[in-house]
């Protein structure tokens, strides 16, 4: 008999220095299932995966720098041979809160959410300690994609997620980077899934974001947005195609 399991997949690259703060706050049971940790290490060059083998969790290690994104599909495959309760989506660079997966999780344990979105901004909309570029890019993009899939979702880009079994086998991503996030929206839309949006911590340190940096600010900055724009019009057409053949469409 397969055994109970909440699968929490964690893309790392060069975490080191910071993984096992994260790691070692984890719950091992949540629900009364016990808490299954992959960390999927996405080529680093550091410690990274020793790190995280220190602390007994379940590694993978890439053999180069994939990305994000391509780290994520690599983790959610893996889950889904486990058959887990339920997969989360967490960040290895201390921006989420271990104290908050119970408040991310219950919604597809409580069978309310296909989809749950940990979301730093749906108490408190203000900037706050938000890095101004990455709020009004949050802002513009919200806006586009209540246009576009009639949702409002208050942090389109947050790694923060739980899936339910029905939504880890049939949501699909063509993304590797950062646009993952943002595919799992049209992803959830074109399914018909439940989604679900609950606060978590709003964290931000120095040195804790590696978006874009292999560009440098400006172009990584220009770098991750194009990635955005890819994603919105690649969900768009997607979407619009699959709305345009009945058979193919789920009840809701």
């Amino acid at each position: 008999m397969l055994e109970n399991v909440i699968t929490v997949v964690m893309p790392a690259y060069n975490e080191a220095s910071r993984i096992g703060s994260v790691l070692e706050r984890l719950p091992l049971l949540l629900f009364g299932e016990r808490v299954h940790v992959l960390v999927v290490d996405d080529g680093s060059t550091d410690a990274t995966a020793k790190r995280a083998e220190d602390h007994g969790v379940a590694v993978i290690r890439l053999s180069g720098n994939a990305g994000k994104g391509a780290a994520m599909k690599v983790g959610l495959a893996a889950a889904r041979d486990g058959c887990p309760s339920a997969v989360v989506f967490m960040d290895t660079d201390g921006q989420h809160d271990p104290a908050d997966l119970r408040r991310v999780v219950e919604p597809v344990m409580a069978d309310r959410a296909d989809m749950v979105v940990g979301s730093r901004y749906l108490i408190d909309p203000s900037r706050c300690n938000t890095p101004r570029n990455r709020y009004a890019v949050r802002c513009m993009v919200r806006g586009m994609l209540r246009r576009i899939l009639h949702v409002s979702i208050t942090d389109p880009f947050s790694g923060y997620r739980c899936l339910s079994p029905g939504a880890m086998s049939t949501m699909e991503f063509v993304g590797d980077r950062y646009e993952t996030e943002l595919e799992m929206a049209f992803e959830a839309a074109r399914l018909r899934l439940r989604v679900a949006e609950v606060p978590i911590r709003r964290i931000y340190g120095a040195g804790t974001s590696k978006m874009g940096a292999r560009f440098g600010p400006a172009l990584g900055r220009i770098n991750v947005i194009s990635q955005y724009a890819v994603a919105i019009a690649r969900g768009t057409v997607r979407l619009v195609t699959h709305r345009g053949r009945p058979a193919l469409e789920r009840a809701a």
